[in-house]
């Protein structure tokens, strides 16, 4: 019997003027990467996973995500935020809390966002990874934002 486990990611952003909520909510789907799955079926073997979730990427990389990517786009403006909170909602989903405060990216056009392993090193495992249509971000913008992770036959 062959019960395939699919990883499916949605990625909610929460926009906030001057620390009130604004009217706009965004959700979209993600990527999670094929070095990610990797990892994952790694662990079953006994070869450690490396690290857990730990940062956010937030940047202006715009090459659309695919199976092969091994980091985010660093090249552009960017920003690596530690996760607020790595938890489990239900039996099955990863959830991880973060945000980007008022003032950080100011004046730049946001398009990617990706999830982090830190392992450890200096260096960083890409996990998921999409990008979207550009958020210009204003002084007073700030963006709470989930990334949830939902494995399922």
């Amino acid at each position: 019997m062959h019960e395939p486990i699919r990883i499916t990611g949605t990625v909610t952003l929460r926009l906030l003027r001057a620390g009130r909520p604004a009217a706009q909510v965004l959700r979209m789907r993600n990527l999670v990467t094929g070095a990610a799955r990797d990892a994952l079926a790694a662990t079953l073997t006994g070869v450690p996973f490396g690290a857990a979730l730990s940062h956010i990427h937030l940047g202006t990389g715009t090459a659309p995500a695919a199976l092969g990517d091994t980091a985010p786009d660093t090249a552009g403006p960017h920003i690596r935020k530690a996760l607020r909170r790595l938890w489990m909602p239900a039996a099955y989903i990863v959830q991880a809390d973060w945000s980007l405060d008022a003032g950080d990216l100011t004046g730049e056009d946001l398009t990617e966002f990706a999830l982090l392993r830190d392992l450890g090193d200096g260096s960083d495992a890409l996990f998921s990874r999409v990008t979207r249509p550009p958020i210009h971000v204003t002084p007073d913008l700030g963006i709470d934002g989930t990334w949830v992770l939902t494995f399922s036959p």
